[in-house]
């Protein structure tokens, strides 16, 4: 007959706990630039950084970016769009 007490006590004997830890050496780690950090990415207004950390530069809504593609400059406001 199963004694209920030994079965519980081979039960647990039974049973080996994990646990995992795990270290990790900075310098091993990839280190991901965040180059709107650094100066605004050299954006006169907004530098907007995406998940494969490019950066682009952007403007307020009544801005533009100009050719350099870093600085920003007013648009044009006709009377017509005012409004």
């Amino acid at each position: 007959m199963l004694d209920p007490a030994s079965a519980s006590q081979n039960r647990r004997s039974n049973i080996s706990l994990i646990f995992d830890k795990a270290v990790y050496d900075p310098l091993l780690l990839w280190r991901v630039a965040n180059l709107c950090g650094i100066n605004n990415g050299n954006c006169s207004h907004l530098c907007l950084l995406d998940f494969n950390s490019i950066y682009k530069c952007d403007c307020p809504h009544v801005m533009k970016l100009a050719d350099d593609k870093k600085t920003c400059v007013g648009k044009e406001i006709s009377p017509l769009n005012y409004f």
